[in-house]
């Protein structure tokens, strides 16, 4: 399960998040790639988000719906993206900076 962003850091934390960025990604836009530096969390607001992981020779795939919060381990971590994450379709986005996330903590 994919947490979501109310879940994580609270409704008046999301709602800030909310306010600070949005835009929309069209079908299979790229929010980030596997190995790139983990520099922003996404929050799906409404479409879906397909992520994949090459692990060796295979490759896993899960789906990511409205409510979810993506790129926080990377974050969090100081890591880089252990996924690839695009949009299945449209989807709107929040995009939120990690130096603006942290300044929200």
């Amino acid at each position: 399960m994919i947490p979501t962003l109310e879940f994580i850091l609270g409704r008046g934390v999301a709602e800030q998040i909310i306010e600070k960025s949005v835009e929309v990604i069209t079908q299979d836009g790229v929010l980030f790639r596997q190995g790139q530096p983990g520099d922003c969390l996404y929050f799906v607001k409404w479409g879906e988000v397909a992520l994949t992981m090459l692990a060796g020779n295979k490759e896993i795939r899960i789906r990511a719906g409205k409510g979810s919060l993506l790129g926080l381990p990377a974050v969090f971590g100081n890591q880089p993206h252990t996924m690839t994450a695009k949009a299945a379709w449209d989807a709107e986005i929040f995009k939120l900076g990690a130096d603006a996330f942290r300044d929200l903590m």
